[in-house]
């Protein structure tokens, strides 16, 4: 048995199968006298790929039926995980038979591409298909522009370089500027362990164990007292 959370939410019906491919960026040469040679790289990032349904009711299979939201619900997280241009954490918790959690893994993935399936066959309810791809950090640093941190600056100057090769200057008001610094930033989040609480998160987290119903709000949690292990917590 297993359970799958979207940047913390947990998906109504378990996946029946997850396919997940691992790209090599292995090279073979052949050699002028005869013979072959092989190169060995680093794996290139993995894909993950599954088949969700999301139900219009709560039927016998939904995990946590007193869970379930709307379908619209399910389908405005994926546009905004496909849209805001961050990583998020994709989470299979694992468990025993009786329910007893055995381990969970947890990955930071980007929403590659979904697809919404309506038929009449499936009556109201929805198939999507999901491809998810592993997030691997850059290894280059942008530093800060030392303009942003200085508030006399009224306004901010950039350079931008045509195709022909000559240069322009943008001037762009430093509010601006500094409110596109302010969106990229990530938000806040914490990744449940073993033995966690909601309120003894918020309590160290945020220096108030009874905001604890504000969040679970935040994360479309149902049940306050039923969180689990490699689940992501979001703050605002």
């Amino acid at each position: 048995m297993y359970s799958v959370f979207f940047g913390g939410i947990r998906m109504p019906v378990t996946p029946s199968s997850i396919t997940t491919k691992i790209k090599n960026f292995n090279k073979t040469f052949e050699l002028l006298g005869g013979g072959e040679i092989n190169v060995l790289k680093q794996p290139g990032l993995s894909t993950i790929s599954f088949k969700l349904f999301i139900p219009h009711m709560a039927y016998p299979f939904v995990e946590e039926p007193e869970a379930l939201q709307p379908q619209n619900y399910y389908l405005d997280l994926f546009e905004l995980l496909k849209k805001r241009s961050q990583p998020f954490a994709f989470a299979i918790s694992r468990l025993t038979p009786n329910g007893l959690p055995r381990f969970t893994t947890s990955s930071n993935v980007s929403l590659e591409a979904y697809t919404i399936e309506e038929s009449a066959e499936n009556g109201l309810d929805l198939w999507v298909d999901i491809s998810l791809k592993i997030y691997r950090k850059s290894g280059f640093t942008k530093l800060p522009d030392p303009r942003l941190n200085n508030p006399s600056n009224r306004d901010s100057s950039t350079e931008t370089t045509s195709e022909d090769g000559s240069s322009d200057t943008v001037n762009i008001p430093a509010d601006e500027m500094n409110e596109a610094r302010i969106a990229k930033e990530p938000s806040k989040f914490y990744t449940v362990k073993a033995g966690d609480t909601l309120w003894a998160i918020c309590r160290k987290e945020l220096g108030n164990g009874e905001k604890y119903g504000e969040v679970a709000k935040l994360n479309g949690i149902a049940n306050p007292n039923r969180i689990y292990p490699g689940q992501v917590i979001y703050f605002e």
